[in-house]
């Protein structure tokens, strides 16, 4: 069998492996330990969905921060057998700005079946979706650094 600096070409490919399904597959950092996530807003019932904002930095092969906005009907996850079923989804994801400014969103019904996330500044967006489920989202961002 042929090596790679010591390692066999197996264990190469077993390692890709597991990094493409800790990263992929269960969302979590490729490096262990490296990744610190903590919930900054967690809002019940808003237009029938709960939200639950989070900023993670990462800290491994690079230095990443970004902020998440995660959603999930009202209830569905107030046991531990509803958070395996029903997984949080992601609505919005921005690299933060570095000037300072505030970069927890605010999130705001504005109809029966809308919402608003807004935040003054980010440095880019990473993930932006208009509508989940039979809610409408409207993004109110006054700046966007790098597009």
């Amino acid at each position: 069998m042929f090596a790679l600096g010591g390692m066999p070409i197996v264990g190469v490919g077993v390692l890709a492996a597991v990094l493409y399904v800790r990263v992929s597959v269960l969302d979590l950092a490729p490096i262990p330990g490296a990744e610190i996530s903590e919930t900054k807003l967690l809002l019940k019932n808003v237009v029938g969905a709960d939200f639950e904002v989070v900023e993670t930095n990462y800290d491994g092969l690079s230095k990443d921060d970004f902020v998440s906005v995660y959603a999930w009907k009202t209830g569905k996850r107030s046991s531990w057998i509803g958070s395996l079923v029903d997984k949080k989804e992601l609505l919005f994801r921005y690299e933060p700005s570095w000037n300072g400014e505030e970069s927890i969103p605010a999130i705001k019904a504005i109809g029966p079946n809308s919402i608003r996330i807004s935040v003054p500044r980010v440095s880019s967006i990473i993930a932006e979706h208009r509508n989940w489920k039979q809610i409408s989202i409207e993004y109110s961002i006054s700046h966007v650094d790098s597009i």
